[in-house]
């Protein structure tokens, strides 16, 4: 297996230890409650409408996936915004950051790549 492929497999696991390692980083900030609000409401609400969509076996153009190719991802790129925006701490903002480089972007190439060999006329 490949290194997109492992941390596309893998990239739930690293989620919650980095969640939880943040609550050791938290500074929380309540001003910025209705700014993070911004943030994980609407991508929420997209991780919502893009699961939807999802249909096991096929590729989705539908809904937000007309729109973007990764909804799920984008989606829950701006809930983890928001949360750090709630902790205050830089370093949620460093390891948030990290985690969409180091595992989000493999995973979402490894995705694509499988999409591409098993649908390659629709996608």
């Amino acid at each position: 297996m490949t290194f997109s492929g492992w941390m596309a497999r893998s990239r739930t696991k690293f989620a919650f230890l980095l969640s939880a390692l943040s609550l050791c980083l938290v500074d929380f900030h309540p001003e910025f409650v209705g700014l993070s609000l911004v943030f994980v409401g609407p991508g929420e609400a997209l991780r919502i409408w893009a699961a939807g969509y999802r249909y096991k076996g096929q590729i989705s153009t539908g809904g937000p996936y007309g729109f973007v190719r990764n909804p799920m991802y984008w989606g829950s790129t701006l809930v983890a915004f928001g949360l750090c925006a709630i902790a205050g701490s830089v370093w949620t903002w460093l390891l948030a950051i990290s985690y969409f480089t180091a595992i989000s972007l493999p995973a979402i190439k490894y995705e694509e790549e499988s999409l591409r060999e098993k649908f390659p006329v629709e996608f």
